[in-house]
């Protein structure tokens, strides 16, 4: 069997600000870091030699795998993908399956690529509309005949999903790269990296057969926080599927309705009045109590308290150690140690260790019906909070606001634009204060 190396190398800015505090590698899917995910898979499907090749913040990357045995190379001075791939592979002549540390992709679509044992072969998934893709392919008769960097909609077809089994042919490939992608449209000004892409398009050049394989369920290249929400969206319906449709029934009050299946962790249960409308994974030592109300494809984490009448919109990941209490409106995905209470309507990617103020309002929708993000598609108009930030009571932001981490953001703020990192924001409130008695009603 093939070794796997997962490049886990950039600095992941377009992640902004979420990656001030973390590498991307080890920001969560169903509250399990992206990259312990791929390597779950990876060893499911019989990979034992697995090697991570990291140019910074490995510690983190240590520290998420640090259940596993890993091969780890530090690579600071890398200048892309294909060069940072050699430094795990120096020496190695069997085939190996690289794969981009941020990529999230189904269980049947890794399977996939690696039934593709003898030859090389590259995962592809259908462009979205009026995406800007990075790298695609033309494919002709299950081919790849053309990798583009930067391609206009006409070139290619299909987009490069970040996965790639390279025989020991095109191993060598990866040694005589250019620097950069020369396959680009007029003007396309690539940077000077060296990107897999390009070996394999040379590849391809020399007459070499390169396959393409499509995702079957899909494939999230997670470069934007957005894309963490969808990648969060689509992995827990994946999930969810293996569910059991019969659960303890001993942990669940006779009082609560349950209208779709539910996964209930350790020590978990599910108390008075709680309504559950669809499929729900619970992890373990969380209690759901006091008329919760948790609608379908939904995560909710380990030792969490879900309780007094709040609700958990459809397809919304709740991470570990939250705590959701009385009239709280919650949908799109919290971190890790969130705290969100007291008649709060949430609409937002929040990150660990934030505090959300009783009162606090997210707006979903513009007066002018316009999208405040344009390029993050359905989460447009969602909020977007970094680490350890707490927000007063009485908070309210405009749709799409991002707030940075480390930031306290004063009672009665209105956040209507973005906040940088380490901000205090006040509100001045200016008082008039006047004689008033009982004469003024007519006494």
């Amino acid at each position: 069997m093939a070794c796997a190396v997962i490049v886990a190398c950039g600095k992941g800015k377009r992640m902004y600000p979420y990656t001030e505090k973390w590498h991307k590698a080890c920001l969560p899917v169903c509250n399990i870091p992206i990259i312990e995910r791929m390597v779950l898979q990876l060893r499911e499907l019989g990979i034992k030699d697995i090697r991570v090749v990291a140019d910074g913040k490995i510690e983190q990357i240590k520290h998420c795998l640090r259940k596993y045995k890993i091969s780890y190379f530090e690579a600071p001075h890398t200048t892309g993908t294909a060069d940072a791939a050699l430094v795990a592979l120096n020496g190695y002549k069997r085939a190996a399956v690289v794969l981009c540390s941020d990529i999230v992709i189904d269980n049947s679509s890794l399977r996939n690529m690696l039934t593709k044992t003898n030859c090389t072969s590259v995962l592809l998934r259908p462009a979205v509309e009026n995406e800007q893709i990075s790298f695609g392919a033309k494919v002709v008769e299950d081919k790849v005949t053309a990798i583009y960097g930067q391609p206009r909609k006409s070139y290619a077809d299909s987009v490069i999903a970040g996965v790639y089994h390279l025989s020991p042919a095109a191993l060598q490939y990866l040694k005589t790269n250019p620097g950069r992608m020369l396959k680009v449209p007029v003007g396309g000004m690539p940077p000077e990296q060296s990107v897999i892409e390009q070996s394999l398009q040379t590849f391809c050049e020399d007459g070499n057969e390169v396959i393409a394989v499509n995702a079957v369920e899909f494939a999230v290249d997670v470069n934007f926080p957005w894309d963490l929400l969808k990648a969060n969206q689509l992995a827990a319906g994946e999930l969810l599927k293996v569910v059991n449709a019969t659960v303890e029934t001993k942990k669940i009050h006779s009082s609560a309705v349950i209208e779709g299946r539910v996964r209930l962790g350790k020590n978990s249960r599910i108390g008075r009045n709680v309504v559950i409308q669809g499929d729900v994974w619970i992890g373990d030592n969380t209690v759901i109590d006091y008329g919760a109300i948790i609608e379908g494809n939904c995560v909710i984490g380990s030792n969490c308290l879900i309780k007094n009448n709040c609700l958990i919109c459809s397809d919304t990941i709740i991470g570990d150690f939250n705590k959701i209490g009385f009239c709280a409106q919650v949908s799109g995905m919290t971190l890790d140690n969130v705290c969100i209470v007291h008649h709060s309507e949430i609409y937002a990617l929040i990150g660990s260790h934030v505090d959300i103020g009783a009162g606090t309002m997210m707006g979903t929708l513009r007066f002018d019906d316009k999208q405040s993000l344009a390029q993050a598609g359905e989460y447009a108009n969602c909020s977007y909070i970094g680490d350890y930030t707490r927000c007063g009571v009485s908070n309210v932001f405009y749709p799409g606001v991002v707030v940075g981490c480390n930031c306290a953001l004063g009672p009665g703020a209105i956040i209507k634009s973005n906040v940088e990192s380490n901000s205090l924001i006040l509100v001045e409130q200016q008082q008039v204060k006047k004689y008033w008695g009982p004469e003024k009603y007519g006494w």
